[in-house]
């Protein structure tokens, strides 16, 4: 009998994910490899409709459903790791709105952060994460880097473009230039949109990370380095602001006029004399 239905929210209280959460702590290369093949796992079946709608299907037994995923998955990695897990999942339901898909794709991106989290490069990742989105919105911006006549924010969001030119885009701009868990997680983002253009799916992917931790990062973009003195007033009034633990990253942008952009999740917070001075330009309808 199976067990019921579930969504984001259940997933991340059940036993199984605690007991995930302690297997991707045991070793971090492990947890790399492991972190990818469970993101390419959720792709792949993500690629065979028929294969998802059966594995939805509440009225097909684990057994069945356990077949299908060994057909379509074994062998396709060195280990069965990831199908062994994807398997285990079997014996759960799916809200319509979540499916197995999804939860392979959370448990990947958490490995990935374990990963990071055991080599001592969590910070690390995650400022990556805030640096590349940047990037990708200073380049369309500026026009710096085209793709047949497109900025590289419209064209990576665009899904009529083959994933796998996405994918080798990123790698052109960001390999050698960032972690490799940083390009992992950014390659990812690009191949599966979820319905979302690209920055919002990179952001989508930086919050999961984040999650694993039980942390919420905010970015603070200056021209200058801030002082620790200065950011930990920033942590203070942030943490008081959502009554949870908040880290901040700083990110150099020396084409900010004076004072700083903070960022958590999707909030944005513009206290730079640029965002003033526009503001005052609006109110004396220049």
């Amino acid at each position: 009998m199976q067990s019921s239905i579930l969504d984001s929210r259940t997933l991340e209280n059940s036993d199984f994910m605690i007991k995930m959460k302690e297997y991707f702590n045991r070793d971090p290369e492990a947890s790399y490899y492991l972190g990818r093949e469970l993101m390419i796992t959720s792709h792949t079946i993500e690629q065979n409709p028929s294969v998802l709608r059966d594995l939805c299907n509440i009225s097909r037994t684990p057994a069945d459903k356990s077949k299908l995923l060994y057909g379509l998955l074994h062998g396709k990695f060195e280990t069965d790791q990831s199908l062994d897990i994807a398997i285990a999942l079997c014996d759960y339901n799916w809200s319509k709105s979540f499916s197995i898909i999804n939860a392979l794709e959370v448990l990947g991106i958490y490995a990935a952060a374990a990963s990071a989290l055991m080599d001592k490069k969590y910070n690390l990742v995650a400022t990556e994460l805030f640096e590349i989105e940047r990037l990708i919105i200073k380049y369309s911006s500026e026009h710096s880097v085209n793709v047949n006549g497109r900025n590289v924010r419209e064209w990576l969001s665009d899904k009529n473009i083959n994933e796998i030119e996405r994918d080798t885009l990123i790698a052109q701009l960001f390999d050698g230039k960032v972690d490799r868990i940083s390009l992992m997680l950014a390659q990812y983002s690009v191949r599966c949109l979820r319905k979302k253009r690209y920055i919002a799916t990179l952001r989508w992917v930086r919050d999961i990370v984040a999650r694993f931790t039980d942390l919420f990062i905010a970015q603070v973009t200056s021209a200058k380095e801030l002082t620790d003195s200065e950011l930990q007033q920033i942590d203070d009034i942030l943490t008081e602001k959502y009554s949870h633990e908040v880290q901040p990253y700083n990110v150099i942008d020396e084409d900010i006029i004076g004072g700083f952009i903070i960022q958590v999740s999707d909030d944005v917070i513009d206290l730079s004399i640029d965002s003033k001075l526009r503001k005052f330009k609006n109110n004396m309808d220049i």
